[in-house]
């Protein structure tokens, strides 16, 4: 029976984290964003819906797109530098022998297109 699987880009199949939060942070720091500064600032904005939780403390919703306009342009830039978790490409690769793989992510997507 072929099943179709859904599995998370970030942080389940690509350890982004490092490299996600520190272009993150640049960009809130362009961006004049004053309450994320820090890691536990970034990591609790995922408490929920990332974009949520920045209309939530007070952004908008121009600002929220040109903080991801610059992690995205960062990402392309580096995104050889992230690795899958280990084993992760056998575990993909046997997969997808017998069922629909399908990434569903809140990262752009031309980064994971691109990095796949």
């Amino acid at each position: 029976m072929n099943y179709t699987l859904i599995f998370d880009y970030d942080g389940v199949i690509v350890d982004s984290l490092r490299l996600f939060m520190k272009y993150f942070l640049e960009a809130c720091r362009i961006e004049k964003v004053e309450e994320i500064k820090t890691k536990k600032d970034f990591l609790k904005i995922f408490d929920g819906n990332m974009y949520e939780s920045l209309k939530h403390i007070g952004l908008s919703s121009e600002k929220i797109y040109r903080i991801i306009s610059i992690v995205r342009d960062n990402l392309l830039k580096i995104h050889h530098e992230m690795n899958l978790f280990p084993g992760m490409k056998d575990v993909l690769e046997i997969l997808s022998r017998k069922h629909i793989l399908v990434v569903i992510t809140s990262n752009n997507s031309e980064v994971v297109r691109d990095f796949l």
